[in-house]
């Protein structure tokens, strides 16, 4: 059973090779789902296929399973570049962030008709951490748009 239920977390999350989950541990209501990579695996850098020099365990945030907070834990490659050691960008999340995607998303999708207060109990995450997500797609969103000031022939 045990190795179905890693499969199926791998499915739910879209893992794929080299990616795979290695446990999934639940304490009272925190779900921990570990990933690793397998062995000898190569991950593309500009466009060629490098290896681990080392690992770092880093940790996200995920959606809720159920009513159980939820947590991914991973080691992430650091790999040998010809730039030197880059650490890998992983699928589930962007770079430099605490949250999965599915997360991210999921409270963009939540602050179009709640508060940050209700997300913020929902989740159990702080306010300010749902803030600065909202903030980085809003100045994304925000960077994105042409806001000349001149006219065009079709608002005239």
């Amino acid at each position: 059973m045990e190795k179905e239920l890693q499969v199926f977390f791998e499915k739910l999350l879209g893992l794929e090779e080299p990616w795979y989950i290695s446990e999934v541990e639940q304490k009272e209501q925190v779900v921990h789902i570990y990933i690793d990579f397998k062995r000898g695996a190569k991950f593309p850098y500009k466009g060629e296929l490098c290896s681990a020099h080392d690992t770092v365990i880093r940790e996200w945030r995920h959606m809720n399973l159920l009513q159980y907070k939820t947590h991914l834990r991973a080691r992430i490659p650091r790999i040998y570049t010809p730039e030197g050691i880059k650490q890998v960008q992983v699928p589930w999340a962007r770079a430099g962030s605490g949250f999965t995607l599915l997360f991210e998303e999921s409270v963009l999708s939540l602050a179009q008709t709640n508060s940050v207060a209700q997300i913020h109990r929902w989740y159990g995450e702080s306010d300010n951490r749902i803030r600065r997500v909202l903030k980085r797609y809003k100045e994304k969103e925000v960077g994105s748009q042409e806001l000349s000031q001149e006219p065009t022939a079709h608002s005239l």
